[in-house]
């Protein structure tokens, strides 16, 4: 469910309808987390150019 918040998913059936929080912090943290491993990934690419 976090992953499709992140995607910005509307959530459907009676998840969606009665699931109104936000999960902010939550995606905040997730988002935060993927970056800190991409970014090493794409900086080394970049450099090696």
């Amino acid at each position: 469910m976090l992953a499709e918040r992140c995607l910005n998913h509307k959530l459907k059936g009676v998840e969606g309808v009665y699931d109104r929080y936000d999960y902010y912090e939550e995606r905040k943290s997730a988002l935060s987390r993927v970056t800190e491993l991409v970014e090493p990934i794409i900086n080394e690419n970049y450099e090696t150019r």
